[in-house]
């Protein structure tokens, strides 16, 4: 996990280093789109409305539940109102965020550069090479790079599947909605409001946020029109 010292655009969060992954598990091959958040919750709370967008505006919280669901490593429990545990309680199949590995380790499918089709960027903003993997600000997310644009011209994210997928068949693991996941930022904090890790990069950021190794984290009942989630399941 994490990136070189030279990777254009990286933070100093990003410290190479080897983890091992025990379990093999399944990724969600989109984002949770709306339809599906809709079907297991009963309301959709995204801002930029579409069955086939990803569901957004949601908090960990939400997710996984702001009780026994921020206990995580302690163990894998969730709330039975939270998306995780309604979703748990319709298939008996015991679906989770990815952690932190298991996101970079499905997101790079086996490469090691910066973006997940074999490339690296060719500068900080905009890159061609993101341009054919995801949605972001250089090639729609917000138009001219303005972030002083009125927000009702804010496109949000786009429907889940239209770009190029990475070498293992996923999709906008670059762009489109930084993705929650199960880890803590800093993993020694005991607190239940303890920051939580989004991967990923998104439909409002540049091409340095939507980098393999890129890492953001917020705390768990914070939720934002670029904030969304896949889910695994881990073969026991």
């Amino acid at each position: 996990m994490g990136s070189p010292t030279n990777e254009l655009g990286r933070s100093e969060d990003e410290v190479q280093h080897k983890v091992t992954i025990s379990k093999p598990f399944y990724i969600g091959i989109f984002e949770i789109t709306q339809k599906q958040y809709q079907i297991i919750t009963g309301n959709n709370p995204s801002e930029f409305k579409g069955d086939t967008k990803p569901v957004h505006d949601v908090s960990y919280n939400d997710i996984r539940g702001r009780e026994k669901g921020v206990a995580w490593p302690d163990n894998d429990d969730v709330d039975d109102y939270s998306f995780l545990g309604k979703l748990r309680a319709r298939t008996k199949m015991n679906f989770d965020l990815p952690t932190e590995a298991q996101w970079e380790y499905a997101c790079r499918a086996g490469t090691t550069t910066a973006l997940n089709n074999g490339t690296d960027l060719s500068s900080v903003g905009i890159d061609k090479n993101l341009d054919l993997l995801g949605f972001y600000v250089g090639n729609g997310g917000i138009d001219g790079l303005d972030e002083g644009i009125e927000r009702w011209k804010w496109k949000g994210p786009t429907v889940v599947g239209s770009y190029r997928p990475n070498f293992w068949d996923l999709y906008d693991m670059h762009g489109n909605v930084e993705e929650w996941c199960l880890d803590k930022y800093y993993p020694k904090d005991a607190s239940k409001n303890s920051p939580r890790v989004l991967r990923g990069g998104s439909w409002e950021g540049d091409d340095s946020y939507c980098r393999s190794a890129y890492r953001y984290y917020r705390a768990p009942d914070y939720a934002n029109w670029s904030y969304g989630f896949r889910v695994v399941l881990v073969q026991e």
